[in-house]
């Protein structure tokens, strides 16, 4: 094909005039989903929802019907072109058609679309208002078993920030994987605050958007080990949240055993006990505040 560009195909049929159809698998054409998330309070937000279609192409598609698989489709890995024209296009257009094929859904575009050569369109697929969504704040930090007895170690430990929102509350309808970026809105002005990328979800999935790290609550970990055995040791935690901003806020804190056999033998806070090498501490901070927490730790060698 890339040195005689033609294609040559007999066809048997029973009549002089037939219609037919030829299905082939070309390069050169992709989309993605791409979402605007406008978090208009400390509880509710809007969103946008375009999907994105690029033919980095030499041909044009005039009056196409357009049909999007999401799902992991492997090719031949080719070379992509950067290369574009200017003609880049934006059209409000009514949610698809949903099909499920296997392990694959099908979003079928409801109208025709031109695609010109070496362009982009984007097409608006879903807009809704005030979506309830939930900040958590959070930190991991990971506890190695102590050899010897070592001074105090003091360490400052970032809050990240993840935004949590349920996918039936956007639509009924599923909605595809893709990059969403999002923004603060304070009156007519937006402030862009980070972005992330998500998977496929529908119904009561849930989509989980890590924006980055926050400046208003700070941690600082102080670390104290002391050797018991060759394979035991003890630490003593001693963490201190401050929360410089003008509310309530809960911090989920992570923390990570080095070793299977680990015990907590004292600690300040209740906390819960994920898996063999995780426990998690629910951290509330009130406003303008500061909060102490510590514990005590046995951790052995497996």
């Amino acid at each position: 094909i890339s040195d005689y560009p033609y294609m040559n195909c007999v066809i048997q049929s029973k009549s002089r005039k037939s219609e037919y159809h030829l299905s082939y698998i070309t390069t050169g054409l992709n989309w993605g989903a791409e979402y605007n998330l406008r978090l208009i309070s400390d509880k509710m937000c809007d969103l946008e929802g375009w999907y994105s279609i690029r033919n980095d192409l030499n041909l044009k598609y005039d009056n196409t019907d357009i049909s999007l698989v999401s799902g992991q489709v492997n090719f031949e890995k080719q070379p992509r072109s950067s290369a574009y024209s200017n003609q880049r296009k934006a059209t409000a257009m009514p949610p698809p058609e949903i099909t499920e094929t296997g392990e694959y859904s099908v979003f079928h575009l409801p109208e025709k679309i031109n695609l010109f050569s070496k362009s982009q369109v984007r097409h608006q697929f879903v807009s809704k208002s005030e979506i309830p969504y939930e900040s958590i704040y959070h930190i991991s930090h990971s506890l190695q078993r102590y050899r010897r007895n070592t001074d105090a170690q003091s360490q400052n430990i970032p809050v990240y920030i993840r935004l949590e929102l349920m996918a039936e509350d956007i639509g009924r309808f599923q909605l595809p994987g893709g990059s969403y970026k999002v923004y603060e809105q304070n009156n007519a002005s937006l402030t862009y605050i980070g972005s992330d990328s998500y998977s496929i979800v529908e119904g009561t999935d849930k989509i989980k958007l890590e924006t980055g790290r926050t400046q208003d609550i700070l941690c600082t970990f102080t670390i104290q080990g002391f050797e018991i055995s060759r394979d035991v040791g003890e630490a003593q935690i001693n963490a201190v949240f401050e929360n410089r901003k003008d509310k309530i806020i809960t911090v989920v804190w992570i923390e990570k055993f080095s070793d299977g056999r680990w015990d907590i033998l004292k600690s300040t806070s209740n906390f819960e006990r994920l898996d063999a090498y995780s426990a998690k501490f629910n951290v509330k901070i009130q406003a303008n505040s500061k909060e102490e927490i510590s514990f005590k730790a046995r951790i052995e060698k497996m």
